[in-house]
């Protein structure tokens, strides 16, 4: 049984503690959660005692990106942003007994919903082209200003594997077998706690072997322009350059948006049924399965995949070819 700590711990004490084991765990969002931190949460609550906070407290401070009314949501992504990081936190005092904490201040603190935007929904393959054909141009224009930008190769891999963001955001370059081309996700990393193995087409595997060959730990590390709590601010980005390339107004999506539409693109270009679309991003149990596939389908996984990196590829092409033709 783990010791209480001294009853007086303040939260900046606590934070102490949480940061470092995130840094010991190669958490990938410390240097951001720093700054939500002494911005957001320190000037409200950093002197209380962990035992003082209370739900109206937490509250107060979602309540201040919203506010500030910052981005097209009106703050409320950065909002979530924040109850989720306090959420995690006070989850870590709750599990290494800090200041005596025996209930958590986050509970009954909803998110909140953006309402009158559609913000999760399914892209048409014709869009998900558009959306790494755009993420290839924010990528030059970052460039162009001395930025380092990934922005594309991470909606490329959205887009060919129908991941989570997380999975994807903190790949590890030892999830990825060269040899085989396979990149397994472990059960600590998956949702559902399983094994979920990708046998990668060829552009995912040339987009982890590239960058696995800077001897990175992750496959798009911290330097590499990708962060999470830019996720919000970048979609917008990529989605009005969309706008620009099709010439027509683009609906706002979400990273999560690109899982689903996976699934629906691939099922619609015949490349794979109901099922084994579902078993792509749904690993499951072998009692789960219907005897219409092998609990591994692994052959089938890799088939489909191949192919689906193909039609996309040939859709990009074919916005590539619309955007020279309007030029011209």
């Amino acid at each position: 049984m783990k010791a209480v700590r001294n009853t007086t711990d303040t939260v900046k004490e606590a934070w102490k503690g949480y940061v470092a084991d995130s840094k010991r765990r190669g958490g990938r969002t410390v240097q951001s959660c720093e700054k939500l931190f002494w911005k957001d949460i320190e000037p409200l609550i950093g002197d209380h005692h962990l035992i003082d906070v209370t739900s109206d407290d937490i509250r107060k401070i979602v309540q201040r990106p919203i506010d500030r009314g910052t981005g097209r949501s009106g703050g409320i992504v950065a909002s979530n942003y924040r109850l989720g990081i306090l959420t995690a936190f006070f989850n870590f005092c709750l599990d290494n007994c800090y200041g005596g904490l025996v209930w958590d201040p986050t509970r009954g603190v909803k998110k909140i919903r953006i309402t009158n935007s559609k913000i999760s929904r399914v892209l048409s393959l014709r869009e998900m082209a558009l959306a790494v054909v755009a993420a290839r141009e924010l990528d030059r224009r970052n460039t162009a200003d001395g930025k380092v930008s990934t922005w594309a190769d991470y909606i490329t891999l959205l887009c060919l594997t129908g991941c989570r963001k997380s999975e994807i955001y903190e790949a590890m370059c030892k999830e990825y077998d060269p040899k085989t081309g396979v990149f397994t996700i472990s059960p600590e990393r998956y949702k559902t706690s399983m094994n979920a193995s990708l046998p990668l087409g060829p552009t995912g595997r040339a987009i982890f072997k590239r960058h696995c060959k800077r001897g990175e730990t992750f496959i798009l590390p911290y330097q590499s322009g990708i962060r999470t709590g830019q996720d919000a601010h970048m979609i917008e980005k990529v989605t009005d350059i969309m706008s620009e390339l099709a010439g027509e107004t683009i609906e706002r999506w979400t990273p999560h948006s690109l899982r689903y539409s996976f699934r629906s693109n691939i099922r619609k270009a015949k490349i794979a049924d109901s099922e084994l679309a579902d078993k792509l991003i749904h690993p499951l149990r072998k009692e789960q399965f219907s005897q219409h596939y092998d609990p591994d389908f692994f052959d089938e996984k890799r088939e489909a995949l191949e192919a689906w990196d193909k039609r996309l590829n040939e859709e990009i092409e074919a916005v590539v070819a619309e955007r020279i033709a309007a030029v011209a």
